[in-house]
């Protein structure tokens, strides 16, 4: 099931290659955002369903199940990890924002933005959010995206390149409602090795600990622009 599920998302990636969205740099936190006078402002995090195992560089169908046998017990013991210190990043997030006194809205968290078109314009936000202003009466919304949680290994083709280790990737962003125009954008990619043989099923407790490390490492990175 899980070489299926990747095999899919192989497919997808080839056929949206050609239509990918324009890349977006980092934009420096606009004053305003934060200002106490800036209105309300919603906070949303959008992550994973659950952690998960990464084989970049294993491009094909073969690679991919090659790199999935190989990483068998990682895999299922992966998917078993704990998601609640990411959502100490969320928290941290909100305590800044109340001290800088605005108005912090909780939003529902997210597994994906599916339900969001795309804006396909660099200096915009990546999705029209635009309508969450009306529904929750906001004026702005901060959204820290995590697309990759779990553990990495680099591949070529067949053949592992270096030790897993330890990611926490994606962006962290503030969207002016008004006109989806983007006051702050972040992206973070951080990893984390471990200094002892990573190998130790059932439970990897070398990778285990960068695991958190990374989510730390990744909130530290979030949270400190703001404050």
């Amino acid at each position: 099931m899980r070489i299926l599920r990747l095999a899919l998302a192989l497919a997808m990636l080839m056929v949206v290659a050609a239509c990918a969205s324009p890349k977006r740099l980092p934009v420096a936190l606009s004053p305003k955002a934060v200002d106490a006078t800036a209105g309300r402002i919603g906070l949303m995090l959008v992550l994973p369903e659950k952690p998960d195992t990464y084989f970049p560089g294993a491009s094909c169908l073969l690679c991919l199940a090659t790199a999935n046998l190989m990483h068998s017990s990682l895999n299922a013991y992966t998917a078993t990890l704990s998601k609640a210190e990411v959502l100490e990043i969320k928290t941290s997030l909100m305590d800044v924002l109340k001290d800088k006194k605005l108005e912090v809205i909780e939003l529902p968290d997210a597994s994906n933005l599916e339900a969001f078109s795309n804006l396909n314009e660099p200096q915009k936000s990546p999705r029209d959010f635009s309508t969450l202003k009306s529904r929750f009466q906001i004026e702005r919304l901060m959204i820290v995206h995590i697309e990759q949680l779990g553990f990495e290994r680099n591949f070529k083709a067949y053949v592992p390149q270096g030790l897993p280790s330890a990611t926490v990737q994606g962006q962290s962003y503030i969207v002016n409602l008004s006109s989806n125009a983007l006051e702050w954008y972040l992206p973070f990619s951080v990893k984390k090795v471990t200094n002892k043989n990573w190998d130790e099923p059932p439970s990897f407790p070398g990778l285990t600990n960068a695991y958190f490390q990374a989510i730390e490492a990744a909130r530290k990175t979030i949270v400190t622009p703001l404050q």
